[in-house]
Parts: C-alpha cells; structure tokens; sequence
C-alpha cells in the first residue's frame, strides 16, 4: 500500500491556464497585472487660447501625418508650422495602427515649450490593433455569437473541425481581404458567461463548408498554441481596419464597452482597461505626459455598425447585439467609461464624436446605423467632422449642426467647453471648385464660432495655408474676433410667424391638427409658455424601456410655405429617457419630405431651431420625431417663411452665415448701428475677390452657402 499523500488531480482548465500563464506575451490571454498608478490630477489646466477668445484653431492630424514620411522635419521646423495656431491633435498611441515614438516626443516637448498650446491625443473610440494591448485580456474584445469545437484539436493542429463554419469569414476588414481573427477559449457553464480566462488567438484561412473545417493560423498575437478538446469554444472578433498599411497592419478589434463585458482575474472590465492604460501614458514619464486631454474617434453609443450584426455583448454564445433584458448595455457601458474617465482624470479636457445623433447610412435595414456618445455629463465637447457630415458638401445640416453644437456648449457640468468642427469634405478631397471651396470653408468657420466651437484645421499647410479667417487674413492675427457681444441673431424670427401665434397659446383647435399612431396630443397647463399653455404629447403604447430607434412621431399637416425656405422654432422640453441617467438627452427630429434636422432636448428645456430649405413654396406636412416613449412637452412653435440667415457681432468684428441656396443680403444698419467694418485682406492662394480688404456699406450680399468674417474699424 502506498502511504504517500494523495497527489492533486489536474484539472484541464488549471493545466490550460498554467499553460497560458507561461506563453502569454501581451495579455490576450492574461489580464495585464503591472498598471502603474500616477498621483490625482488635482491641479486645473493652465488658461488656453483654444477654450478663450475666438475664432479658436487645431491642427487637426497634419502634425503627426509629417513625421509619419520618408524625410521628417527636425523639431525645430516641425514647431514653427505646428504652433502657428491654438493648439494640435495627434494620434500618438499605437492604438490602431503602429505610430512612431517622434509623434509623442515632439508633442510632448511642444507643450513645455508653448504652455498655452493645446495638446489632445487622438484615441480610436471603438477598436484597437492586439499588437499593442497589453492592459487587455481576451474577454475585453467585442466577438460575434461562435461554435464548437467536434473534433480535439492538438496544439499543431491547422485544419479545425467546428460544428457551424458559416459563423466565419476570410472576407472581413475595410477591403474584404481578410480571414477572421478568431479567439478560442473553454465552453461556458450553463447559464454562465464564455470565460475567455484561458484564450488562443488563430487567424482564418479557408472555410470548408461541407467538411464543417476551418484552416487557421494557431497561436497568434502573441498567444500560445494550446490544445483543444471536442465542445470549446470558437468566436470571430467584431473587427475594424486595417487603419494602416494594409500588408503590415492587423485588423482592429472592437472594444466589448458593454456593461456586461467579461471581466478579468482582478476584476477590471474593458473600460477599467482603457482606464488603466491613459493612466499609464498621462503618467509622469508616460507617452502622453504633458497632453491636456484625449479626444475619442468613432465612439459609438449603440451596436448598429454593419460588422455588429451578430455581436454578442455578454458573451453567452448567443448574438444580442447589445440589446439585453430591454436595456442599451452599449450605451449604458460607454455612459460608465466616461464616468470612469472623469473620476480618473477631473481636469483633463475628454472630447469625443458627437455628429451622429441617429443616421442610417442607406435605407436598407441591415445598412449601418451610426449613433455617437452622449457623455454630456462628463465630456468637454465633441468633433464635427464636416458640418455637420463630411459627405454633407451642400451643408444641408446647418440648423442641426447648431443645435448639436449649442446643446453640448450649454451644458451646465462645469469644467471647460471644448468643442471642434474639423474642416473635412470627403467629395472635395482634392478640391474640384476653389471659389465653392472658399465658401463652405467660411460658412464651416462662421458655423464653428457661431457655437463657442474651435476649427480643427485638416488641409495642408503647404496647400493654402490656414484660412484667412481664423488669422484675420495678412494681418496674422489669432483669436481676433473676441468675445461675442450680445446674442446671435437668426434673422428669419424678425418676420410673420406662419402659426399666427397659435404655436404659443395653444388652443384645443390648434393642438387638435397633431395627430399620429400611438401618440396623443393634449393642451395643458404645465407652467410654461405663453399663458402657462403647452401640447403635451403622450405615448398610449405604454413602452416603458428605451431601445435604440424606440420613436414617437406626431405629424400637422398642409402648412403654407410662401417661400422656398422654412425656419421652424421649437421650445421643448422632454421627460429623462427611460433606463438611463437624466443627463442623457432625448433627440428631437423635424422632417419636411426629405429634409430632416435634429436636436437633442431635455428635462430642463432647449429651444431647437429647424432649417428646411427649397422645400416650397405651397403646402408642406410636418413631422416631428421624439426619441422614446415618455412625456413631451411643445412649449413654444413658430414658422417662418425665410431661409436661415444668421449674425453674431463680436469685440472686434462681425461674422454672417447664409446656408440658403440663394444669395442673401444683410442690413447691417439694423443688425450693427452705428458700426462699420471692412472685409479681410486675402494671403496668397486665398479667396482675394471675397476678402479685398475693402470696407463695407450699409448692405453686404452673401453668395449662396457662405460664410463672412468683418473687421471692426475704430
């Protein structure tokens, strides 16, 4: 008999996982333990151009785009070009795509030298490359709904035999190119999350779908080749990208934000990961030592992207598209991450996407639904990219852009407001008009400064220059305008109101034109509006959760039009959407046929301005479509028959915006008695027929879709 002590038994799941321990070089496997801590960041940011007077300028992604070529400038002439205005935005982390060490040197040494420049990292907001991840471990990535193994597979085994090859692809990524990134893990427990505590990352290679086989490429990222046995479990990545060179750089992986994303050994879920990585680099010594803040590309605040369609949040093998139990776990997830941010960081400056309140990309179901963030709470602004849309040349969205723009400038969170529209038109890329260039380059700039916002400047020094208008033309002067002085004026509110006041009192009569499904309209004493009289408008669905797309919509027909254009002002104020915290605001939209504007609106109100134009003249329906179920409250509603022509004196000059199709005069003995203004004096390459240096008369005449930036005379 054998007296010796009973030898522990092994299971498979510890040998696994002592397997990885040993071979797991980046943590896709492994929860990264080695965070460093850096002290609070108590102290508030130093006084900045970019947050003060206007116009307000950003080097937008060019800094780090010249030291990315064959020939890089030296320090030296890389600062004499790249602190000619407030402040940069660089990508300095290899998030996703390799970025070299000089981008975050030479942006980190610009900030010590000019202290009043602003520095912003710019951060991919939804994925990243698994070649530098090491706060990361494999559940904190977004995969797709998988299968399992039929067939052990041995740790030199290429071909897999798997009980569903349809849920794979080698036509992923931005060109269709690539087979699936492919984690491998131990089944999960019923009821229970896949644990991704032990993981193999493989590339797909071929699919056979008759023989139910997968050929991959084992042990990548960084893994180890471990063994496999009948019944684990296989998941394609949600991916992105490449973001780089396509024969060098690996596909994106999409963050699992959700709250219901698996968590690691010490706890952390993927936000905490993030967390903990920004710590690293706004450390002292770290990559992103004296950057200001971090602006977040492409955050998304549901999962409607095309690539998410089978995504499973909570891993349980099961696509749920981060819809859960009635809840946005997305939303909820990325509400969480900012809180995380602002709690870790309470003076950095935290901005992020915010164009996209809802915008579907065609109208085919399965087609991507783009939905940005809503930290209004906790970040400083937001990025245009365009304005409001980069494809949107025209500027349809002008009275949209505002709103958005004027809602997250409002906000009343404390903390500095940074919010930036970036000078990008996809279909002018390289630019096939210059005079029609110029002008939707100043209404971009008048649009920017309209709403407190900065201008982030994407075209190429070396191309124009930057614009006249943010440097007060040959005279090279930032931030010249000031401050604004009184409020902006929105010139089509000076004539007739086409509700004839009704819009203000609300009679019975008038609220009893509103109709629409699920949806009653009562006029009622709230407190507000003219008289205390308001439309309340009440869902008789009874829905009481709110998932993305969840709508009501009221509609009031045959409006006259007399002219081409209607402005439409709506106050309004809007009951918390239903699941998340008050903060969050309900978006608020106005369609006439195919023109829509949106905004967002809360419990507090918002007064929301609507911009149809070349909708008329003659009788026109129009819809209005309010996120969620619960209560709305029309407060005030007015319609003007004028396109939206706007002013805004400041300190030191005049800025006017005509969005309309027409061309547009403007009175500036009524806007400005008793000033007078001249135009800017064109640098070279500029527009010299606009900005002549000449001074103005009593009249001034805007060319369709522009924009004018005048010079006080004393």
């Amino acid at each position: 008999m054998n007296d010796a002590p009973d030898t522990p038994q092994l299971s498979r799941r510890t040998v696994l996982h002592t397997t990885t321990l040993a071979g797991a070089a980046i943590g896709l496997g492994l929860p990264h333990m080695t965070a460093r801590t850096s002290p609070a960041y108590a102290d508030a940011p130093p006084d900045l151009p970019a947050l003060g007077d206007h116009p307000r300028a950003l080097h937008f992604r060019n800094p780090e785009n010249a030291l990315r070529g064959a020939n890089p400038p030296g320090y030296e002439d890389w600062e004499r070009v790249y602190s000619s205005l407030n402040g940069i935005i660089v990508k300095a982390m290899s998030d996703d795509a390799y970025r070299p060490p000089v981008i975050a040197e030479f942006a980190n040494r610009l900030k010590l030298r000019h202290p009043e420049q602003l520095v912003m990292a710019h951060v991919n907001g939804f994925s990243r490359v698994p070649t530098h991840a090491p706060h990361f471990f494999a559940g904190h990535w977004l995969y797709k709904a998988g299968t399992t193994l039929t067939q052990p597979a041995a740790p030199d085994d290429t071909v897999l035999h798997v009980a569903d090859p349809s849920v794979f692809s080698v036509g992923v990524g931005s060109y269709r190119d690539r087979g699936d990134d492919v984690g491998i893990t131990l089944p999960a427990d019923p009821g229970s999350q896949v644990p991704w505590r032990t993981a193999e990352q493989v590339s797909v290679v071929a699919i056979d779908t008759e023989a139910n086989t997968i050929t991959v490429t084992r042990g990548k990222y960084g893994t180890s080749s471990l063994p496999w046995a009948e019944g684990d479990y296989l998941a394609a990545h949600v991916v992105a990208g490449p973001y780089g060179p396509a024969d060098s750089t690996p596909l994106a992986w999409h963050y699992n934000f959700t709250t219901t994303c698996p968590r690691d050994a010490s706890g952390r879920n993927c936000a905490d990961a993030l967390v903990a990585e920004l710590t690293d680099h706004f450390s002292p010594d770290g990559l992103l030592e004296n950057f200001d803040g971090a602006e977040f590309d492409v955050h998304f605040f549901t999962l409607e992207h095309s690539t998410q369609r089978d995504a499973d949040a909570d891993a349980d093998g099961v696509a749920d598209r981060g819809i859960l139990d009635g809840a946005n776990v997305q939303g909820l997830g990325v509400l969480a991450l900012a809180e995380k941010l602002r709690e870790r960081f309470p003076t950095k400056v935290f901005t992020a996407d915010g164009h996209y309140i809802r915008h579907q990309v065609s109208p085919n179901p399965a087609s991507t639904t783009y939905v940005h963030q809503r930290n209004f709470a906790t970040f400083n602004g937001i990025e245009t990219e365009g304005f409001l849309d980069q494809n949107d040349y025209e500027v349809a969205g002008w009275s949209e852009a505002l709103n958005i723009l004027d809602y997250w400038h409002s906000r009343t969170t404390g903390g500095p407001r940074l919010s930036y529209v970036q000078q990008k038109y996809l279909d002018e890329m390289p630019p096939r008009n210059p005079v029609t260039r110029f002008t939707r380059l100043r209404l971009m700039a008048a649009g920017a400064v309209l709403t407190g916002s900065a201008l982030g400047q994407l075209t190429r020094p070396e191309f124009m220059g930057t614009i006249d208008e943010l440097t007060r033309g040959t005279d090279g002067v930032l931030n010249w305008l000031g401050q604004p002085v009184g409020h902006r004026i929105r010139m089509a509110t000076h004539g007739p109101d086409l509700f004839h006041n009704q819009g203000r009192r609300w009679s019975q009569s008038f609220v009893a034109r509103f109709y629409g499904s699920d949806v009653a309209t009562i006029a009622a004493d709230r407190g507000r509006g003219i008289d205390g009289r308001t439309m309340l408008i009440r869902s008789t669905a009874g829905a009481s959760t709110a998932l993305p797309g969840d709508e009501m919509t009221i509609r009031i027909p045959d409006v006259d039009v007399p002219g081409p254009d209607l402005c439409l002002k709506l106050q309004v104020s809007v009951d918390p959407l239903a699941g998340y915290p008050s903060a969050v605001a309900r978006y608020v939209r106005c369609r006439v046929g195919d023109s829509l504007q949106s905004g967002w609106a809360n419990p507090d109100g918002v007064e929301l301005f609507f911009y149809h134009r070349d909708i008329g003249p003659g009788t026109v329906d129009l819809e209005f479509i309010i996120e969620g179920h619960r209560d709305v409250v029309f407060e005030d509603l007015q319609a003007y028959g004028a396109p939206d022509l706007v002013a805004q004196e400041f300190d030191n000059g005049l800025v006017l915006a005509n969005p309309s199709t027409r061309p547009a005069t403007f009175d500036l003995t009524e806007l400005v008695p008793g000033r007078s203004y001249r135009r800017l004096t064109a640098s070279e390459l500029q527009d010299g027929v606009t900005n002549d240096g000449s001074p103005v008369g009593a009249t001034v005449t805007l060319e369709p879709i522009d924009g004018l930036f005048l010079v006080r005379q004393p």
